[in-house]
């Protein structure tokens, strides 16, 4: 399944990405190790293809969706979003997305973010979609308030990384927000024209 946008595309996981995936977390490392829990050293190809081989099998398990971020004028990935396990009976899940680090400040995560929540409140029919922040990781924070995600509070000292325990503030949107805002999404980063889906 492909998800298409206006700048990007969302093409959903598959063994073939394994190497590109492998590189473009290897690059943003630096970025990455602040914000993502267990990592703690670039992963090896062989360590890459275990954790494609656990998403794919939780995929196929109706557990999660999984998405890379193509950059659609080149077909490169350049990042990569998903959501966590769904809680189909509360109709809910958490997303967590990166971006390679060439590729920040360029609007790709907002798109893919967008991109995302279309496919989640549209297609599966969620009631509530959620995201976490580093408290004091001013641009992941701006990326959620900017596509009007509701602060819902920090959680104190709740994520060890780097040896260091992290606040984390919690962001959510629910549908009828959503609904609220979709149009604006569309015009100002979608140039104007709704996702398509292709299978």
């Amino acid at each position: 399944m492909i998800i298409e946008g206006h700048s990007l595309v969302l093409d959903e996981l598959d063994r073939r990405y394994t190497e590109p995936l492998c590189k473009a977390s290897s690059v943003s490392f630096r970025e990455l190790k602040d914000v993502k829990p267990g990592l703690v050293h670039p992963l090896s190809l062989n360590e890459q293809r275990l954790v494609v081989e656990r998403t794919l099998q939780q995929m196929h398990d109706h557990q999660l969706f999984a998405f890379v971020m193509l950059e659609k004028s080149s077909s490169n990935l350049i990042g990569y979003i998903s959501t966590y396990v769904v809680d189909w009976p509360n109709q809910n899940t958490e997303i967590g997305y990166w971006v390679a680090t060439p590729f920040t400040g360029k609007g790709c995560a907002s798109e893919a973010i967008v991109l995302m929540l279309w496919f989640l409140f549209n297609e599966c029919r969620l009631h509530r979609v959620y995201a976490t922040a580093p408290s004091d990781h001013q641009q992941s924070r701006h990326i959620l308030e900017k596509l009007q995600f509701s602060l819902e509070g920090e959680l104190a000292e709740a994520r060890l990384i780097n040896h260091r325990w992290q606040t984390i503030t919690l962001y959510a949107m629910l549908a009828k927000m959503y609904k609220r805002y979709h149009a604006t999404y569309v015009q100002t980063l979608l140039n104007g024209n709704y996702p398509k889906i292709k299978i």
